[in-house]
């Protein structure tokens, strides 16, 4: 006997992220070490490291990846926006206090 899946369910599980999308909580936990590794460079308290960017960057890609399909077919209960909306409060908190109190040295770079 055939331990090999049927065709349906093979098909049903590439198409998972397509029909009921990965929870939001998901998506943004995989999105808060890159902003974690941003902020702590942007604000001087460390000096990046390209594996550590790497690896971030790679779970950030991975879980917006996995929420692209749900934001395109439900833009509005896809949790993106909720999201999108957080990275844009650190980037303003991160920039704000580097205003006020001033840059370790300016090796952080942009967003």
């Amino acid at each position: 006997m055939s331990r090999a899946l049927p065709h349906r369910h093979l098909s049903a599980a590439l198409t998972f992220p397509f029909d009921w999308g990965p929870p939001v909580l998901l998506v943004g936990l995989l999105v808060v070490p890159g902003l974690v590794d941003w902020s702590v460079t942007r604000l001087g308290f460390a000096h990046g490291r390209n594996w550590i960017r790497l690896a971030t960057g790679g779970l950030a890609g991975l879980g917006l990846g996995l929420g692209g399909p749900a934001y395109l077919r439900h833009p509005r209960e896809s949790g993106l926006w909720e999201i999108a909306g957080v990275v844009a409060g650190v980037w303003l908190l991160v920039e704000m206090s580097r205003l006020a109190f001033g840059p370790e040295d300016d090796a952080g770079g942009g967003l």
